[in-house]
């Protein structure tokens, strides 16, 4: 089976970071059933990023290689997580697929695998019962050790005694989906990374990436294809930011060195403004989800170093044309006029259900109003207070009362 069509439909974490339990469905009373831009909205430190992380975690495992430290470290100790997805597949299949990992505090460098299941029912037969390709518990798993530079992956995947059914499954989990699912963190935005589209819209390889701060050495002919592969990339980034273009020359030792150029001046793109990278950075990964059915793009933080009209321009153009699946986090309110309010989920610190859409008071009309106030009532409900200017001001000003002390009494501050 060929895959054309990849939608997430839900997703539910378990005791994942500080998420005991949340649960956020992308399915939609739409022609194609599903959201195609879905915005996650919250407090700092209410379980925002979880969503992201919990779908990269599960992509990492399909693909059978080992998680990185990054990934590990998302998984609490002595606390079982889980995170379960639901997906269907070309419109005929839905695919259930859940896995606890468990850490622990005597031995924080081992991970282990509890549980793994995946089972399958298809869409469109009347009363059609669940198939189950695998269920594997915890007598059939080994720990793996990251000191042996193994770290934990998915025991399935990497199981070599497969039934003819669990082989398909293996191919389709590590080779046509999990490349399609595209996680964009904040530590990556950090990096010096230009991702560029595939020619190929359902290649396994749908992006892959150049780094302009190292000292490539390509031939005159790479050169060129890379120059080609800038094209489109270059086609949108003229739409967002017109006059500048991303071109790659190489120096006379054939280094790379890519540039940002403008008609009046030409800037090495390491010294282009933090705002500019991060737009280059994402146009790819939009390429891929505005047009591939089957791309899920996760971005954390997307309104960070973009400027708040551009951001809601780039999310109307995916709200009316997205193929794929565009997830991500915000603190910006310009994308709440823009989506509607079964795209939007907001995070909360009611460890009983984290993510919440939102309700409307008699007087509210707008998605602003109504995130504004869960805010207030979730910081008084869960933290017994509300942040106000004037206890910003008092701790202001104690602090300065306390630093100035410090100085009376000739100590350091740095102590």
């Amino acid at each position: 089976m060929t895959i054309e069509q990849f939608h997430l439909s839900e997703v539910t974490v378990k005791h994942l970071k500080n998420v005991a339990y949340g649960h956020v469905v992308f399915q939609a009373n739409t022609f194609d059933g599903y959201h195609h831009v879905v915005g996650i909205y919250g407090p700092n430190g209410s379980g925002k990023t979880t969503v992201l992380e919990a779908l990269h975690l599960i992509s990492e495992l399909w693909k059978g290689k080992a998680l990185t430290q990054a990934t590990l470290d998302i998984l609490p100790f002595d606390q079982p997580a889980t995170v379960a997805v639901v997906f269907q597949l070309n419109e005929t299949i839905n695919v259930h697929y859940e896995v606890t990992i468990e850490r622990t505090l005597d031995q924080p460098a081992f991970a282990t695998v509890l549980h793994e299941k995946l089972t399958t029912q298809a869409v469109h037969e009347v009363d059609a019962t669940s198939q189950v390709v695998f269920d594997w518990q915890s007598s059939h798993l080994a720990e793996i050790t990251q000191t042996n530079q193994e770290q934990l992956t998915s025991p399935f995947i990497l199981n070599e005694d497969h039934s003819t059914l669990q082989a398909e499954w293996v191919h389709r989990l590590k080779d046509e989906i999990a490349p399609r699912i595209i996680y964009i963190s904040k530590q990556a935005m950090d990096e010096s990374r230009i991702w560029l589209p595939d020619r190929q819209q359902h290649s396994s390889d749908a992006l892959n990436w150049i780094d302009y701060e190292s000292q490539h050495v390509l031939s005159d002919e790479a050169i060129d294809q890379l120059n080609k592969r800038l094209i489109p990339l270059n086609q949108v980034l003229q739409a967002l930011l017109p006059d500048l273009a991303v071109v790659a020359t190489s120096t006379e030792q054939n280094q790379l060195e890519i540039w940002a150029v403008r008609s009046d001046r030409r800037l090495l793109l390491t010294y282009e403004s933090t705002g500019t990278k991060k737009i280059i950075q994402l146009i790819s990964a939009l390429i891929n989800v505005y047009h591939d059915e089957a791309a899920i793009v996760l971005i954390d933080e997307l309104d960070s170093g973009i400027y708040e009209y551009l951001l809601g321009e780039l999310l109307e153009v995916m709200q009316r044309g997205a193929r794929g699946q565009l997830i991500f986090t915000s603190h910006n309110l310009r994308p709440l006029e823009i989506l509607e309010p079964h795209q939007i989920y907001f995070a909360t610190f009611t460890q009983s259900n984290r993510y919440v859409q939102p309700t409307f008071d008699q007087e509210e009309t707008n998605l602003r109003d109504a995130y504004l106030r869960l805010l207030q009532v979730d910081q008084v409900q869960q933290k017994g207070h509300q942040i106000n200017p004037f206890t910003i001001q008092r701790a202001l000003r104690t602090a300065k009362r306390w630093l100035s002390t410090m100085d009376e009494r000739g100590e350091s501050h740095e102590e």
